[in-house]
């Protein structure tokens, strides 16, 4: 696809400055900042949208297609991209849902069901996973195929999906290649539970030897992980921004308690055949 002059000199702008492009697009409307990104790529535009305010972002998201926002969405980082699928409407998310792969989806609207400052709003997309009783040999073969893993760390689960443990990836070629995962894993590890809060597992010393740990749900069925970057990072920006809290978790709750109480005591009103108070007029004087 042949990129206009116009569209070069965006992305180098973009790529050179992304905090000054970023601000550039959060003084625009909505719109007019949709109709300047919209012959961009999909990697230029999230390196901006990296930069903006979760909020202003999400405004852009909410005017533009639901493929193309899945084509930016897809291009972030996770947990930068988790933070505007929290701030768009419902019809835009929903819209976002049904244009990305399907495991991806799955990975946010499992970080989305969780307050900001849990656990499960944090966890990372993907995890090195095994299951028990594959060989060490199988393990070496995933490790070498699978540039993207984050650590020295493959989680173990067993036929139920349930956390076991960990074996560390550096130690397998110690081992003998037909032993199975179940004879070296590690169950010494406490994991994570993803409803925890952030302040409640920040301190917890198994941080002192692990980059990453796992997480798992009340029936302690493995999720996936939590790195210890992205602790640091997201308990700052509580610590920086704490109205963020309050503003993307216990707003929109309070709002739709407000709502659904409103409506329930007009429906009632309206079914009972009570009449609401009406304004006094002159003649009522």
């Amino acid at each position: 696809m042949m990129i206009p002059d116009s569209a070069r000199l965006s992305i180098a702008f973009i790529e050179s400055k992304p905090q000054s492009a970023a601000r550039t697009l959060e003084s625009l409307n909505p719109e007019d900042a949709a109709a300047l990104i919209e012959a961009l790529p999909a990697r230029t535009v999230a390196i901006a949208f990296g930069e903006m305010s979760p909020w202003s972002a999400a405004r852009c998201l909410d005017v533009i297609s639901a493929e193309r926002s899945a084509g930016i969405i897809q291009k972030m980082m996770f947990q930068d991209a988790a933070a505007l699928m929290r701030m768009v409407t419902d019809t835009c998310r929903n819209g976002i849902y049904e244009a990305l792969p399907s495991s991806t989806a799955r990975s946010f609207q499992r970080s989305l069901a969780f307050p900001l400052n849990t656990v499960g709003a944090n966890m990372d997309k993907l995890a090195p996973l095994m299951a028990l009783d594959r060989t060490v040999s199988d393990a070496i073969k995933y490790g070498r195929q699978n540039k993207r893993l984050v650590g020295d760390q493959l989680f173990v689960t067993d036929g139920n999906h349930e956390f076991v443990g960990v074996v560390r990836i550096s130690e397998l070629l110690r081992h003998d290649g037909k032993s199975t995962l179940e004879k070296i894993v590690d169950t010494s590890i406490e994991p994570l539970l993803a409803r925890s809060t952030l302040s409640a597992v920040e301190l917890d010393p198994q941080w002192e030897s692990h980059s990453l740990l796992p997480v798992v749900g009340r029936k302690r069925n493995f999720l996936v992980t939590l790195s210890r970057r992205v602790l640091v990072a997201a308990s700052r920006q509580l610590a920086i921004e704490p109205e963020a809290y309050v503003e993307n978790v216990l707003l929109p709750h309070m709002i739709n308690g407000y709502a659904v109480t409103i409506y329930g005591l007009v429906k009632m009103l309206l079914q009972t055949g009570i009449k609401t108070p009406q304004p006094e007029t002159q003649n009522d004087r």
